[in-house]
């Protein structure tokens, strides 16, 4: 952008200032996403093989390339040399789907510190991430939250925290922010001091003096959950940092604790810190010959598939919930609303203590007291802890009213399948729903449209120097209709959701009355809404009445004001002053049967006239 010669002076400069396009989606396509980006800047400024306007391949990213259906299909898209793939897991897998690189999490944290940060969030604590790099905060945010399955974290979540939100980190909740190491000097300030910081950059945590001290898990499934980390994951935080020998040797007691720790400082800090800078840069450049990391890449390609799947990090936490909450439903409460006693209790016009007995007894509810007491001595503290947060209470209460729903029927279902390996059990539970959620299933792949040419010169090519300021509306042109094959899958889709939902609920449950939504959080906000309207609502307009009627009253105060200063003893005036002109409050005036207007005292001599009755006003 050229700077005005009249504002410039005499020289005229080229000011450089930044120009973005970004992609805004309910999808979590992020590294699919972004690679595109990457490469139609690629395409559009270094090379002259774009035969459509940036405007076509715009259109075609949001209108003409659909979104894939669950478990079905998947659409690849190819631009430049990069051919990219986007799918979306079975609807029958309802674990959280994350489009981003577990791996990101345990390069940067080791395994101590990660289980560390999710047991923080498990038990709902004020949870701060910090790093030099913008997309290590999405990642890492986005995958810790992920691993709370069947748990959702339902309190403050922001995985970028702007500078201007700074004070929200003293905020008396519990929360899961990330912020840019830029920032922290302003974060800093507001920092809580019941929060936990997690340093990403440097593997680092620590608390603030009032963090609550953190619940001890059952031994048993911990050391399990760990166990299953560490060959899901293998060693591969010291591994990036090639320190796979000296890892191998720290285990097998060969090296102590403080020379492993010089060690890293000494030789695999430096090789992170190289590959760290790389992880905002939309064009990775190559590493020098005699860098490190260039032998650690080649060796992470080599070992690929000697390293477990990612996948299997989920089911790891998966299985320690499932051990955790496995006797769960037996303190569940979940009448059957249908009795002809309950139905006579429901409907009675007068109140009677043996209706008002049965209504309480076949309310759904979940027993915590006895939950939490079933558990082992040395273990209850933990379930205490878990079972009063929040995210804990909004998973009881999903399965209390909507048990139809697929995450609710794969978790219970896959608490069925640990209980059929118990060789104690005779007779064992079908898993109909869990079987066919893991069942490997081909995706089909469908070539995704290239932009339209259509009323484009033949042979003609596009080169940009930089993004346009603007986009050029008549090079947009009409959309393409999306395949049939792909709006068909989505129609059964849908209606195989349905038959799910008509098989596993055998009644609808009705809280507020009338067809709402059966999702707690829907029906939660219902009731707040009716809630408020019925106490709040009416009180405010108790108050526009009020304030109606001061204003009617104003006036005619006004006019006796100034009869009584014609007529009565100049000595003696009546007189209306502010309260803040007394330093007196409406609370100290005296009562009286008739509204003053807010914020005003009403000043009355003793006694203007000759009898009580011209004082009574």
């Amino acid at each position: 952008i050229m700077i005005d010669e009249a504002s410039a002076g005499s020289s005229c400069e080229p000011l450089y200032i930044p120009r973005v396009l970004c992609i805004l989606s309910s999808w979590p396509y992020l590294y699919a996403f972004r690679e595109y980006l990457a490469q139609l800047y690629r395409l559009s400024t270094s090379t002259t093989l774009m035969e459509a306007p940036l405007e076509r391949y715009v259109q075609n990213i949001c209108l003409e390339i659909p979104a894939p259906p669950p478990g079905a299909f998947e659409i690849e898209l190819s631009i430049l040399q990069s051919q990219i793939k986007f799918w979306a897991p079975p609807a029958k897998l309802p674990i959280p789907y994350v489009s981003v690189p577990y791996s990101t999490l345990f390069e940067c944290l080791d395994l101590d510190n990660v289980m560390a940060v999710w047991l923080a969030l498990l038990t709902e604590q004020k949870v701060l991430l910090l790093s030099s790099q913008y997309s290590i905060l999405t990642m890492c945010a986005e995958t810790l939250s992920s691993l709370l399955f069947p748990l959702q974290w339902s309190h403050l979540y922001i995985p970028l925290l702007p500078r201007f939100l700074s004070p929200m980190l003293d905020a008396p909740i519990p929360y899961l922010v990330g912020v840019i190491r830029e920032n922290w000097v302003h974060a800093e300030n507001h920092l809580s001091p019941e929060a936990m910081v997690v340093d990403l950059d440097c593997n680092k945590i620590s608390f603030g003096p009032y963090f609550p001290e953190m619940v001890s898990p059952p031994t048993k499934k911990w050391t399990k959950l760990k166990a299953a980390l560490l060959q899901a994951v293998g060693d591969i935080f010291w591994k990036i940092r090639g320190l796979e020998r000296e890892s191998y040797l720290y285990k097998k007691g060969r090296i102590l604790d403080q020379h492993i720790h010089r060690i890293y400082e000494e030789k695999g800090s430096n090789q992170w810190k190289e590959r760290l800078h790389g992880f905002d840069d939309a064009f990775s450049m190559a590493y020098t010959p005699d860098s490190p990391n260039l032998i650690i890449d080649e060796s992470l390609e080599e070992e690929e598939e000697q390293q477990s799947s990612y996948e299997q990090v989920q089911e790891a936490f998966l299985r320690f919930f499932v051990s955790t909450f496995k006797d769960y439903r037996k303190f569940l409460n979940t009448p059957d609303l249908n009795l002809p006693e309950l139905n006579d209790a429901k409907n009675a016009t007068t109140s009677t203590k043996h209706n008002s007995f049965l209504w309480n007894q076949n309310v759904r509810s979940f027993d915590r007291d006895g939950f939490v007491a079933w558990q082992k001595a040395e273990s209850q503290h933990f379930f205490e802890e878990i079972t009063i947060t929040q995210q804990f209470d909004d998973f009881i209460t999903k399965r209390l009213y909507s048990p139809g729903e697929p995450d609710v029927i794969f978790f219970d279902q896959s608490i069925d399948s640990k209980l059929n390996r118990s060789k104690l059990r005779m007779k064992k539970l079908d898993t109909p729903f869990l079987l066919n959620a893991k069942a490997h299933k081909i995706l089909k792949t469908v070539q995704a449209v290239a932009p339209s040419t259509e009323g484009i010169e033949n042979g003609k090519t596009y080169h940009y120097e930089s993004w346009p300021e603007e986009f050029d509306t008549s090079l947009f042109g009409a959309p393409r209709p999306i395949p049939k094959m792909i709006t068909s899958e989505f129609d059964r889709q849908s209606a195989l959701v349905a038959q799910l939902r008509s098989m596993h609920v055998t009644e609808e449950v009705d809280v507020l009355g009338g067809n709402y939504d059966s999702s707690p959080e829907v029906a939660t906000s219902t009731l707040f809404f009716f809630t408020y309207g019925a106490v709040i609502g009416l009180d405010w307009l108790a108050y526009e009445e009020t304030q109606q009627h001061a204003e009617q009253v104003v006036p005619e105060t006004h006019a006796v004001q100034e009869k009584i200063s014609e007529e009565g003893d100049k000595s003696s005036p009546m007189t209306v002053t502010t309260a803040a002109e007394t330093g007196e409050t409406m609370k100290d005036a005296p009562e009286s049967d008739q509204c003053l207007p807010s914020g005003m005292i009403l000043n009355v001599p003793d006694c203007i006239g000759e009898s009580k009755k011209d004082c009574d006003m």
